[in-house]
């Protein structure tokens, strides 16, 4: 897995690490209409985003300013994913 990219805070501070799960083992999941979209979007705030197929459907994985894991999901796959 490639480096990850600073995420932006706006007070103006950046990270680059998640919270360990015992931290936090909870992963905030977003539906969006398009997976390759919102992507993009986080990408070129500088957040980086991994892209991950699964069976059922794609994730883009995240960490928000505060070190929280996050998803995206296409609301296409909701009914699938839960």
């Amino acid at each position: 897995m490639a480096a990850a990219a600073p995420s932006v805070k706006a007070c103006g501070g950046a990270g680059t690490a998640g919270k360990p799960v015992a931290e936090n083992p909870t992963v905030l999941r977003f539906h969006v209409p398009d997976l390759k979209v919102a992507a993009d979007a986080l990408r070129r705030a500088g957040i980086a985003v991994a892209l991950q197929p699964f069976d059922w459907g794609s994730i883009g994985a995240f960490v928000d300013p505060d070190g929280n894991p996050c998803e995206l999901a296409e609301a296409s796959d909701q009914a699938r994913t839960g």
